[in-house]
């Protein structure tokens, strides 16, 4: 039997064992890989059925909320790959509600800065291809540290 204590970290570990690769290969590659993506949600999925099982109905709410909200992205500006879509999801049954629009606010907040930068160094936006992974596992990280310090209760 697994220690009530080391059980709450084991989300955390299974959130950033993926995503970390994940985000990586995204940089490298500007693809999201299912190879990684499916075992993420899946092993999430499992570890909280069975160690924080009254969160389940939050975090299956939150990916699909993740999921229909990038859908829409994708479809509307043709400017995200499925494979943000199949992310996004895995986020928001890591951080639950609130949580999940808190994470893709930073993730959003982390891709203008980026852009700023981007813009002010290169002039043009024009034509580039910008991984968005490393954006949504920066802010999926945020909203962790935010909700653990206690922040997010104090908004929400």
């Amino acid at each position: 039997m697994i220690d009530s204590s080391i059980a709450g970290y084991i989300p955390h570990i299974l959130f950033l064992a993926f995503s970390i690769p994940i985000a990586i290969i995204d940089i490298r590659c500007l693809k999201i890989p299912d190879k990684l993506v499916y075992p993420c949600f899946g092993l999430l999925l499992c570890s909280i059925v069975i160690f924080e099982p009254s969160r389940l109905p939050d975090s299956l709410i939150a990916a699909a909320i993740g999921f229909i909200m990038f859908f829409c992205i994708r479809i509307f500006t043709k400017g995200m790959g499925f494979g943000d879509v199949k992310l996004a999801a895995v986020i928001g049954l890591y951080c639950g509600i609130p949580g999940v629009f808190i994470a893709f606010i930073a993730a959003a907040a982390f891709g203008i800065i980026f852009g700023i930068f981007f813009l002010i160094r290169r002039k043009t936006l024009e034509n580039v291809l910008i991984p968005f992974a490393p954006f949504l596992v920066g802010g999926a990280v945020v909203e962790q540290i935010l909700m653990i310090t206690g922040v997010v209760t104090k908004i929400f």
